[in-house]
């Protein structure tokens, strides 16, 4: 068993809040050190921001009323489509945007050194 005392400040109201949660393990105290522990909850924390998060803002899905047959499960699976879809195209624009920075500061450096003495 294990206690996470944490200090929050939620972002859009910019309010503060203390916080304690507990928390059980069936690592033995040997591996599951706090650190190891802090880290565990960290990386669980992470996940479920990017992946939860997304679900629930960008595509509301917490107000979906589908509920006959698998139409949940089926939205559920194209959400998380769509999801993996933009997160490619950002990387992908980001990758493009860095290609195309490195290439317009080539061709600066080669105006600049083949410019006539």
């Amino acid at each position: 068993m294990f206690c996470i005392q944490r200090d929050v400040t939620e972002i859009v109201t910019g309010k503060f809040r203390s916080e304690t949660v507990y928390g059980l393990t069936s690592l033995t105290p040997q591996k599951g050190s706090p650190a190891r522990l802090l880290t565990l909850n960290r990386n669980h924390w992470s996940i479920e921001n990017r992946f939860h998060w997304i679900r629930d803002v960008t595509f509301d899905e917490d107000r979906c009323r589908i509920r006959k047959a698998a139409g949940g499960q089926v939205m559920a699976g194209l959400r998380n489509l769509a999801g993996w879809r933009i997160r490619a195209a950002s990387q992908a624009c980001v990758r493009w945007v860095e290609v195309a920075e490195h290439s317009t500061a080539d061709m600066a450096e080669s105006a600049t050194s083949a410019s006539p003495k």
